[in-house]
């Protein structure tokens, strides 16, 4: 599926990722009260041709800083307009903490008072390859990272989403950053392998989440509940 096929369903900080397949309305993500959002598959090399398309949609975002980290080479074919990061990692890095920490501190300042960040500008950053971005920063940097992932807020006008395979997940699901934003019940996986993985839990099981979908599927968690989504993708259908 094209993004051409989707692109009146983006909205202020909604992207489209498929269509349900039920019902073959547009399905999203409204990043708007999430902080970090993750995306997976049992294999990282499995969300590329999703990713390929996906970054297409967030492109399209008004009103709104896009900042795509392309760890994995996967948008070196990608006509964006936003900016795209394959280098220097270190110094990008820092120019988010900088601000995510202004904004932190800026709003304390004004005793808690929400429209103090009203001046902000909306922030929507797309890691592709949160483990690979981690091993190429230097140790203030990974530092900083870890820092306001964990004490950043959706209500600071910044949002994070996050690329990355299943095992990645599991491996950081006690640190800090993790347990203060990833929830069990949000977020999209993507290709065969929902029911073998325990990052993602639906309220509800199914035998349905044990059949092969293929790579052009996948589950979106929406708190719990699942909808089974035809992916964006870059690939033709045949």
């Amino acid at each position: 599926m094209k993004l051409d096929d989707l692109r009146e369903a983006v909205g202020e900080l909604t992207v489209p990722v498929g269509i349900d397949k039920r019902s073959v309305k547009p399905v999203s993500i409204d990043m708007k009260n999430k902080y970090i959002y993750p995306i997976m598959a049992n294999d990282s090399f499995v969300l590329e041709p999703f990713v390929g398309e996906f970054v297409k949609a967030v492109d399209l975002l008004e009103q709104c800083r896009v900042q795509i980290f392309d760890c994995e080479g996967w948008c070196k074919n990608a006509e964006l307009h936003s900016q795209v990061i394959t280098a220097d990692f270190d110094a990008a890095v820092d120019e988010i903490f900088e601000d995510v920490l202004a904004r932190n501190n800026g709003y304390k300042a004004a005793n808690m008072d929400e429209s103090f960040l009203d001046q902000f500008e909306q922030r929507f950053i797309v890691v592709i390859g949160i483990e690979k971005l981690t091993n190429r920063l230097g140790d203030k940097a990974k530092e900083r990272l870890f820092a306001m992932l964990q004490k950043g807020k959706a209500m600071y006008k910044v949002h994070f989403l996050f690329f990355e395979g299943q095992s990645y997940y599991a491996a950081n699901s006690y640190t800090e950053w993790y347990k203060a934003h990833i929830k069990a019940n949000e977020g999209l996986f993507v290709g065969d392998g929902f029911a073998d993985q325990y990052s993602l839990k639906a309220n509800k099981h199914s035998n349905s989440f044990y059949e092969e979908i293929g790579n052009d599927f996948g589950y979106l968690l929406s708190r719990g509940k699942p909808t089974l989504t035809k992916l964006l993708t870059t690939e033709e259908e045949v």
